[in-house]
């Protein structure tokens, strides 16, 4: 669905990005799919509702886009901090996530396998035994707010080579 970010992208290409996230902001919400390559392997997660928790003292949008399969979660962590100082709707520089004084926007990835719990009140508890990780180390982030809900897109190359391109809509 996305383009290999070796791919030169061409200006109609970030138009239809935008405008597809813009209709998804107007009608309500967005497909939330981002796909690539992690430790040289496909990757893929689609979430219909992910989380997300703006934290007001920080000033920070977490966003936390996964699946489940019978035997693996993938997971896609999403950090904005300092969300209010930002320019929105054009594309910000990704950063790692291990400088804080980078202060910029960063993403990591991960799949492993899927273990069950439950509470003693019979809660279900997911966990995942993290069998590939990796973090953003270039690209950007789009993102796009709407009456309180954001929606964006992620264009990334991972620190262990691999990629992920994709789209995300959520109400924090």
């Amino acid at each position: 669905m996305f383009l290999h970010p070796k791919t030169r992208r061409t200006p109609w290409q970030h138009f239809v990005a935008t405008s597809v996230l813009l209709m998804g902001l107007g009608c309500g919400s967005a497909d939330n799919l981002v796909e690539g390559e992690l430790v040289d392997e496909p990757f893929s997660v689609e979430d219909s509702n992910p989380a997300s928790r703006m934290s007001e003292h920080e000033n920070h949008l977490m966003v936390s886009l996964s699946q489940e399969s019978s035997e693996q979660v993938h997971m896609v962590l999403i950090q904005i901090p300092e969300i209010s100082d930002r320019t929105l709707h054009r594309p910000m520089p990704v950063g790692s996530g291990l400088r804080p004084e980078e202060n910029k926007p960063w993403i990591e990835v991960s799949r492993g396998l899927k273990d069950i719990s439950y509470r003693s009140d019979g809660a279900r508890m997911l966990a995942m035994e993290v069998t590939d990780f990796a973090r953003s180390s270039t690209g950007f982030i789009e993102l796009f707010e709407n009456e309180g809900s954001y929606a964006g897109f992620v264009d990334i190359t991972l620190d262990e080579g691999g990629y992920l391109q994709g789209i995300f809509s959520v109400e924090p």
